[in-house]
């Protein structure tokens, strides 16, 4: 397991349900001891026909094998899996399962904060659709008092005119006289061997963001903010100043576009709120003036207007200290 999230405090049940989901398992109580018994495990014993049906002495034959089921309907179509993705940075990843040939039309989402690949939650998602469709039988038998040593969660082998039958036992019952009565689901180990392949993203590993422009380095003397400031830390704010060189070249590209000549137009002086072009190319020199006029007055209002909103806010970056960047929080700031 790569990752496991835990988001609130909670129940202990409530934080081994969601591992229990992803990789099968019985909690069984054996003694004194809590026991994880992983599913898909061979059969510890193999039971004949004639100690199915126990019963006391004198009593009429009885039905040896009981089995009811859930209707089609109930069960579920498509099983979807809301995992971490653990090639796009944990960010949220869906992969699911669908049975095509059946009537039903419910679908069940299940949301595991676990870290996994896409393969991986594909094939989780395939394990329970099917799984929740073999267990859609329960089986119940009564065994005699030598069968003592089973448990929930082993696995029997029933011996019966129709051929042998697998069965994963979820409870058993002792009675008053020795017998054991069982209830169990069928078993394959097979279901638990997935073959979904999930698709990897396009985009994987390291982000990096580049700025385009100067930075801003501040090391923040203020009050914690935060628990994880409990031990040694520091606040750190940066921005990047970025916007100034991107809206330059907005105004460079509009004064292009009016002269119709981008090989031809270099821009000069930005930086004092003036733009001057030098234009090479043919033309009328009164529509050259124009134009060249034009494009003074939009880069002028763009640069002034832009600047007066520069001055009354800030979008800071924070950095974290593990060598990863990452964007923390932005805030507007007025003064």
């Amino acid at each position: 397991m790569r990752g496991y999230r835990v988001g609130s405090i909670g129940a202990i049940r409530a934080a081994i349900e969601p591992l229990q989901a992803a990789w099968p398992f019985d909690v069984v109580q054996h003694g004194y001891v809590i026991r994880f018994v992983v599913r898909g495990g061979a059969s510890v014993v193999t039971i004949p026909a004639a100690d199915l049906d126990a019963r006391g002495e004198g009593r009429r034959a009885g039905v040896q094998i009981t089995t009811s089921r859930e209707m089609d309907s109930q069960l579920p179509r498509r099983v979807t899996v809301q995992h971490l993705d653990y090639d796009r940075e944990h960010n949220a990843g869906t992969q699911y399962a669908e049975r095509l040939n059946t009537a039903a039309i419910n679908a069940l989402v299940l949301d595991l904060p676990i870290v996994l690949t896409a393969t991986e939650a594909a094939g989780k998602a395939e394990v329970l659709l099917y799984l929740y469709w073999l267990e859609r039988y329960d089986v119940a038998v009564t065994l005699p008092p030598t069968y003592n040593q089973l448990e929930p969660g082993d696995v029997v082998t029933l011996v019966t005119p129709e051929g042998n039958v697998s069965l994963r036992l979820t409870a058993i019952h002792y009675t008053s006289d020795g017998r054991i009565a069982c209830q169990a689901k069928y078993a394959s180990a097979a279901i638990y061997t997935p073959t979904a392949v999930g698709a990897s993203p396009a985009v994987s590993g390291t982000t990096t963001i580049t700025p385009v422009g100067a930075s801003v380095y501040v090391l923040m003397d203020v009050p914690m903010v935060s628990s994880a400031q409990s031990g040694p830390s520091f606040l750190v704010a940066m921005t990047v100043r970025w916007r100034v060189a991107r809206r330059r070249a907005d105004a460079v590209d509009r004064c292009r576009q009016h002269l119709g000549e981008s090989a031809g137009l270099r821009a000069t002086g930005l930086g004092a709120g003036n733009l001057h072009q030098q234009h090479r190319g043919g033309g009328a020199p009164g529509d050259r003036q124009r134009q060249r006029a034009q494009c003074d007055a939009d880069a002028r209002r763009t640069i002034q207007r832009d600047a007066a909103g520069d001055a009354r806010r800030s979008e800071p970056l924070c950095v974290r200290g593990d060598g990863r960047w990452e964007i923390i929080a932005a805030q507007i700031a007025r003064w």
